[in-house]
């Protein structure tokens, strides 16, 4: 198979993932309006260091330094992250998710595996740490 079918596959394969993600019942901070990148920067800070300066949130969310302010200050206000003075740079602050946002995320996460999973019983446990560690690498310079 050519690179570029190959590259092809991939993405109708992630578009479907994408449909199955988007029709899971429940969704993380229902009844609270945020836009993608809001959510994506909560998932970023669930899965990332503990204590992120906003230019790196800008640079891993894709969007400029102006708006990782525009960003960051709903979720604020929401209780879903925090700023905190940094660690070695006073002049600088630290977003952290908190407890509340942290388990929101865990629970929808966790609701997310068991209903998806049927979808992996095709794969051995080889397989899948192999589709794991690929899709990874696959996005390793953005993270």
């Amino acid at each position: 198979m050519a690179r570029a079918d190959s590259i092809a596959e991939v993405l109708e394969s992630l578009v479907w993932w994408q449909r199955r993600l988007a029709s899971l019942p429940g969704r993380p901070f229902d009844g609270i309006s945020l836009t993608r990148s809001q959510i994506d920067l909560l998932f970023a800070l669930a899965h990332g260091p503990t204590d992120v300066t906003p230019g790196r949130l800008a640079t891993h969310i894709g969007v400029t330094r102006g708006a990782i302010t525009q960003t960051i200050e709903p979720l604020a206000r929401e209780e879903l992250v925090e700023l905190a003075p940094h660690p070695t740079d006073a002049r600088s602050k630290v977003v952290r998710l908190t407890e509340r946002a942290r388990g929101i995320v865990r629970d929808f996460e966790a609701d997310a595996q068991a209903a998806l999973a049927p979808h992996f019983s095709r794969l051995d446990d080889e397989e899948l740490d192999h589709l794991a560690h690929t899709l990874t690498r696959t996005t390793e310079e953005q993270r």
